[in-house]
């Protein structure tokens, strides 16, 4: 039982005893006077009995309460450091928690520049991918390219070795055939000495002594040799034709050809091989 519970039921005993005593007075007004007083007498007895037990435990309650302030000192002691503990633990966790929130703020701050940062780097993988692609695409070509001209180049190292065994038996062949054109007295340009080039020249003069001979300007340095044949022209017109029959450095002697003759030639009369190489063309 607390010390209020305690304090409650002493009242309520010294209640009870007062009443119990008016009680009795007022009974006694209706008795004798006498027995009364015994009554009385015994009651007051009973009573002061009755005070001597409830002032023991109005003493026992008292100690009670004395105890109870005492535990209830130490109580609110224990309590007071405890708040003082917690208010320090309190205090601690507040210093934790703003440091919490700074570092927080600090990482907030932090992952929002490695997002950007992340993003910029996607952008840079992803320029890089582009770039890759394309330099794995034009390496491929290349590849592609080199495998090709690879083997261009074995056919053209199978073309040259083909071709320098065929010039080999060329040289060969040419090396017999000027040994035969040296033999029969020929060189390499007997073959085209009967064409002559294509040269204009004129009639510088006309023998008088042998018929049908005249000399013309041109000569071994035009490129004319014996047998060529030249025609004769004037003003556009045909007159014939003249065959060389000699050669110097830059005169010839030729004779008209017959058959060919369609008026006299004079000097200054144009000659030209034009007319005999369309002929051959």
């Amino acid at each position: 039982m607390t010390f209020l519970g305690k304090l409650f039921t002493v009242l309520i005993l010294i209640c009870s005893i007062f009443l119990t005593a008016v009680a009795v007075m007022l009974a006694a007004s209706q008795q004798n006077w006498q027995q009364q007083a015994l009554e009385n007498k015994a009651t007051a007895e009973n009573l002061n009995l009755q005070l001597v037990a409830s002032q023991g435990v109005i003493e026992e309650l008292e100690d009670s309460l004395q105890r109870e302030r005492v535990t209830s000192r130490l109580a609110l002691q224990r309590l007071q450091v405890q708040l003082l503990v917690e208010q320090a633990r309190y205090g601690a966790q507040e210093t934790k928690l703003a440091d919490l929130e700074r570092t927080n703020t600090q990482q907030q701050a932090s992952l929002e520049q490695n997002g950007r940062r992340l993003e910029e780097l996607t952008g840079e993988n992803r320029t890089l991918r582009d770039n890759l692609n394309e330099a794995t695409t034009t390496l491929h070509s290349a590849l592609t390219r080199v495998t090709n001209l690879t083997d261009e180049n074995y056919k053209l190292e199978g073309e040259i070795v083909r071709l320098t065994e065929r010039s080999g038996q060329l040289a060969n062949d040419v090396a017999q055939i000027e040994r035969v054109m040296t033999a029969y007295g020929l060189d390499r340009g007997s073959l085209t000495a009967h064409i002559p080039p294509r040269v204009d020249g004129v009639i510088t003069g006309i023998s008088g002594e042998v018929k049908g001979l005249v000399e013309i300007s041109l000569g071994l340095d035009d490129g004319i040799r014996v047998g060529h044949r030249l025609d004769v022209l004037r003003d556009g017109r045909y007159l014939g034709a003249v065959i060389v029959k000699s050669v110097s450095d830059n005169r010839s002697t030729a004779e008209i050809i017959p058959e060919l003759n369609e008026a006299p030639i004079r000097e200054n009369d144009l000659v030209t091989t034009q007319l005999e190489n369309q002929s051959r063309g």
